[in-house]
C-alpha cells in the first residue's frame, strides 16, 4: 500500500511532538518535491506556490518548512571520438567525472545542475587513412 500525505503528515506532527517531550528542538522539516510530499507540507500548514514550499507549520512552535534538491549523482562516462585530417585519423576515449543535482519539479526528476569534476586527456591511437 502507498504511503499518503495524510499518513506522513500524521507521522511528522507524532515525531515533532515526541522530539519536543524530549528536550530537542527541530529547527526545520526538509523533503523533495514530490506530490505527496507537497500535499504533507501543505497539510501541515505550509504554504505552497507552484512546485516551491515557504512557510512555517503549524504546531505549537513554528518549523520551518522547505523543499531541497532531491539528490545528488555522481557518474563517470567514457566518450570514443575521431578526427580525421592529413590522410590519418586521431581516435580518442576521454572519461569525463561529474556531479548531477537531481530535483523532482512538477512531479517528474530533472537535472538542475552538473560540475564536471575531472577531464583528463584520453588515449589517443592514430591510424592512416586506407584507400
Amino acid at each position: 500500500s502507498r504511503v499518503t500525505a495524510e499518513m506522513q503528515a500524521t507521522l511528522i506532527k507524532r515525531a515533532l511532538s515526541l522530539t519536543e517531550e524530549a528536550g530537542l528542538r527541530v529547527k526545520a522539516v526538509v523533503c523533495d518535491g514530490t506530490s505527496t510530499n507537497l500535499s504533507t507540507m501543505s497539510l501541515l500548514g505550509a504554504k505552497l506556490s507552484g512546485d516551491t514550499l515557504d512557510g512555517e507549520l503549524k504546531n505549537s512552535r513554528n518549523y520551518f518548512s522547505t523543499v531541497e534538491p532531491g539528490f545528488v549523482y555522481r557518474c563517470k562516462w567514457n566518450l570514443v571520438g575521431t578526427i580525421e585530417h592529413w590522410g590519418h585519423i586521431h581516435e580518442r576515449t576521454n572519461t569525463y567525472d561529474a556531479t548531477f543535482d537531481v530535483q523532482a519539479i512538477k512531479n517528474e526528476w530533472k537535472i538542475t545542475s552538473m560540475k564536471l569534476e575531472d577531464v583528463p586527456k584520453g588515449i589517443v591511437k592514430t591510424s592512416v587513412r586506407k584507400f
